[in-house]
């Protein structure tokens, strides 16, 4: 299968005077329908890998492709187009706007993408809703609901544009047992429906063991 996320070479150094190299030669793809575990300990550059394929740092030096297209020249408005068009997040905090209803939250990606308010967004952000099983709450204001349903819209909302790969760093680090499954479920759900890859940075070997290919980091290396 064609590679949706392509990384080369990806290494990430911090400071001037004083430099820390955290990611040293990446080479990592990541193809439609993978469903891709990331593990490691605490400070081996996992967040920091995720960062980069999500298009939200760039790395210091190596090649980031998405689609097949290099992204080292472009500027920031076309990296911001291209990320909102293509990924989609979910992280361990749900990052809900408390004064917007989970409906509105939804919206929000579609509603950034054009400007405003289109024909078909609240309907699409509705059966999105409707397909994580909030269809009931599309009311409801973030702190109105449980912690495991505020995931759910996160994850309806990191698929409001369709993207082809979903990053997640500990999507169910925050969550009890029982809303965690039930949240990891949800993901593999759509990832057989649809096709979606997912990326999941993980401290949770349980989780890990079930995913179709897992990475290791250790001081910045796969292994």
């Amino acid at each position: 299968m064609s590679a949706i996320l392509d990384l080369r070479g990806i290494t990430k150094t911090y400071g001037t005077r004083i430099k820390t190299q955290v990611l040293h030669g990446i080479d990592l793809t990541v193809s439609r329908g993978d469903f891709l575990a990331i593990t490691g300990q605490s400070g081996s550059g996992k967040t920091t890998l995720l960062n980069i394929m999500g298009l939200l740092d760039r790395s210091t030096t190596g090649n980031l492709l998405v689609n097949g297209t290099d992204t080292a020249g472009m500027d920031d408005e076309a990296i911001t187009a291209l990320r909102g068009r293509t990924l989609g997040f979910v992280f361990q905090f749900h990052h809900l706007l408390p004064a917007l209803t989970i409906l509105e939250n939804v919206m929000m990606p579609m509603m950034a993408d054009k400007g405003r308010e289109m024909p078909g967004m609240r309907e699409s952000a509705t059966e999105l809703l409707k397909r994580v099983g909030l269809g009931e709450r599309l009311k409801y204001k973030p702190d109105e609901v449980s912690g495991g349903q505020r995931q759910r819209a996160a994850i309806a909302r990191a698929l409001a544009m369709r993207p082809a790969v979903i990053l997640a760093d500990e999507p169910t680090g925050n969550l009890d047992s029982v809303s965690s499954a039930e949240v990891f479920t949800l993901l593999r759900e759509i990832n057989k429906a649809d096709g979606t890859a997912f990326c999941i940075v993980t401290h949770d070997a349980a989780i890990a063991k079930t995913c179709d290919r897992i990475v290791e980091i250790v001081d910045g290396r796969l292994v």
